[in-house]
């Protein structure tokens, strides 16, 4: 008797799918705002639009991250 064809999980890799690209912070925080205005209040919403900026600034926690998140998609896609 045959059995039927099982995924093994030693097979994933060749069935990878694509890696996506790390989007710009800017974007990210954006789209981060719009998807709370519904949700916040006016007040609520101007603290966030501030914590924001902040978090995006030149030289910020924002701009360390997303350079740590460029880094480590790119050592995923080419390798260490």
């Amino acid at each position: 008797m045959k059995l039927p064809w099982v995924f093994h999980y030693r097979n994933a890799s060749s069935l990878a799918l694509p890696r996506q690209p790390v989007p710009l912070l800017a974007q990210t925080m954006t789209q981060y705002l719009r998807s709370l205005e519904p949700l916040l209040s006016p007040k609520d919403l101007e603290q966030t639009r501030q914590l924001v900026a902040a978090f995006e600034a030149p030289g910020g926690e924002g701009e360390r991250l997303q350079a740590n998140n460029a880094t480590v998609s790119s050592e995923q896609l080419c390798g260490p």
